[in-house]
């Protein structure tokens, strides 16, 4: 019996810190590309919709805040 608990213990931390590099991944990303958008707003070649848009996919699977 000990051992099954230990080991449910152990999947779940590493499921847990996946998880968190996940999270982390993705607000990263979404930083990248709100930085791209907000130079596409004040450059005239680069197209700032399409990376703002990316940017909240991002942000919104990043956090549970913006969900």
């Amino acid at each position: 019996m000990q051992g099954k608990i230990s080991r449910k213990h152990g999947l779940g931390k590493a499921a847990s810190a996946m998880h968190r590099i996940k999270k982390t991944v993705f607000v990263t990303l979404a930083l990248l590309f709100l930085i791209i958008g907000a130079a596409g707003v004040i450059l005239p070649i680069l197209p700032a919709i399409p990376f703002l848009l990316v940017a909240s996919y991002f942000l919104t699977k990043g956090t549970a805040q913006f969900n």
